[in-house]
């Protein structure tokens, strides 16, 4: 990293702790608010900032730089804001969880400590990653049958009733009434993860990778993606808008398509960091335009808000309420020693195969504690400290910590700062991660792997079968038509 990168990402990250600090100082501060508690909050932002200048400088955008940014923004920041005023957007006023609040920040630093450690630890040892499977070439072959698979994916959507749907509401009354008509009653369980989690997915995934193969192998035989590129771009816009989606696959359209073309050109993660947190100025529009039907309303809804006031005060980044209130939920019934973690991995098992399997964590938290609304999102700190409390959260920070820098060193092998010229499975799918890691920290666990499975599942057809073991025993070298 050069000299310009650490100047630049140190100021970014100084930056950012002036504005927390302003933040903080600009609010009416509670009364009784714990001093070790708010030493604890400081000092967990005090070494993700320190992590994010670091990384900052390094690159552009990694895995790695996408879930610092979310736990400074969800455990770090709101948390040090949201404690201050005294009162949490879910969790209510902190006298509701005060003894639960010191338990849940410190599960904070423990998760750092693990996972940067890990992180750290793993990258010191050698960053370049072993041939395996996501850094198999892609053929144009597989480009093919992945945009095929994309066009019927988009023929079932039409048929679902989403052509020209511009809106969150007026898609999910869509697909509703399709369920309806399908005899299913209602959008839920397979048929909700069918339509909003693998077919909704694929179409993104599939124009990622023919846009990177056209561009990776600029040589005459390529154009023939073209016109698959032409079909599921339009197709997507009519069928597929993603303003007619969640705030998160919004966002996660959006920042894969930005990655590898734009942000990927520059030298270190300053505008990804600086994008984000403007961004933060326009989910709360997003968010109470959910239920719109005609997307020309959307400017009776659009409102800017300021990054700060959406930090202090919007239930949306209380995750620090609510890993009090998992922590309060253990207080009364124990750990789950794992079943939640299990249960998350194997969301896929149908109920009727498994009765028992659990719900999701912030379903069952709010439910068990009496709260009206259960549609609630603990963040990945609090299921480790549901599942095994305090000396879990460290182990399983760092498990993950190893994950991502596995991935990490994979995308960013040495000789890959540029664009390229070889086109491999990491590719098509590394950018939409990006995201996922921002869900996957904020949680739920249940709902973020669910999300992040459904673009996750089409590496198949890019990697697996007879074209696949061909390619592992006669590696070609770069993108290129079989």
């Amino acid at each position: 990293m050069g000299t310009g990168s650490r100047i630049a990402a140190l100021a970014i990250a100084i930056a950012l702790g002036m504005a927390t600090v302003a933040g903080a100082l600009s609010l009416p501060h509670a009364s009784r608010l714990n001093l070790l508690v708010l030493v604890v909050l400081w000092l967990n932002v005090a070494l993700l900032l320190a992590a994010l200048a670091l990384e900052m400088a390094r690159r552009p955008y990694s895995l790695h730089l996408m879930h610092l940014i979310s736990l400074f923004l969800f455990l770090g920041a709101a948390s040090v804001l949201q404690y201050s005023a005294g009162k949490f957007g879910v969790a209510g006023p902190i006298a509701e969880v005060r003894t639960q609040v010191l338990p849940a920040a410190t599960a904070t630093t423990l998760w750092l400590l693990g996972y940067l450690t890990a992180y750290e630890a793993r990258r010191a040892a050698g960053s370049r990653a072993k041939a395996g499977f996501l850094t198999r070439p892609i053929t144009l072959l597989r480009v093919f049958l992945l945009s095929l698979f994309a066009i019927l994916a988009l023929v079932y959507l039409a048929a679902s009733g989403l052509v020209g749907v511009g809106t969150r509401g007026a898609a999910e009354q869509a697909m509703g009434e399709f369920a309806a008509t399908a005899g299913v009653g209602q959008l839920s369980g397979t048929l909700y993860i069918l339509n909003y989690n693998l077919a909704r997915a694929l179409p993104p995934v599939a124009l990622l990778a023919a846009l990177l193969g056209m561009l990776r192998d600029p040589r005459s035989r390529s154009l023939a993606l073209f016109p698959f590129v032409a079909i599921v771009g339009v197709g997507t816009l009519i069928v597929n808008n993603p303003f007619a989606a969640s705030r998160m696959f919004f966002t996660c359209s959006l920042i894969a398509f930005s990655a590898p073309f734009f942000l990927r050109r520059l030298k270190t993660g300053g505008v990804m960091v600086v994008s984000i947190l403007l961004g933060l100025a326009f989910l709360p529009a997003l968010g109470e335009s959910r239920n719109l039907y005609e997307f020309r309303d959307f400017r009776d809804y659009f409102k800017l808000m300021s990054p700060l006031e959406y930090l202090a005060k919007n239930s949306d980044v209380d995750s620090l309420g609510m890993a009090s209130l998992c922590q309060k939920w253990v207080d009364r019934f124990g750990h789950r020693w794992g079943m939640q973690l299990l249960g998350a991995l194997l969301f896929w098992v149908p109920r009727a195969f498994w009765p028992d399997k659990p719900i999701a964590t912030g379903a069952m938290v709010t439910e068990d504690l009496g709260f009206d609304f259960t549609n609630l999102a603990p963040p990945i700190t609090a299921e480790a400290l549901i599942d095994f409390g305090l000396i879990g959260v460290p182990l399983l920070g760092a498990l993950f910590g190893l994950i991502l820098a596995r991935l990490d060193a994979v995308y960013w092998a040495p000789g890959r700062e540029g664009i390229g010229r070889s086109f491999r499975i990491i590719d098509a799918f590394y950018p939409f991660w990006l995201v996922c890691i921002v869900f996957v920290t904020r949680g739920d666990l249940f709902a973020s792997l669910t999300f992040t499975v459904g673009f996750s599942v089409w590496v198949l057809p890019l990697g697996l079968g007879l074209g696949a073991l061909r390619g592992r025993r006669h590696p070609r070298p770069a993108f290129q038509s079989p």
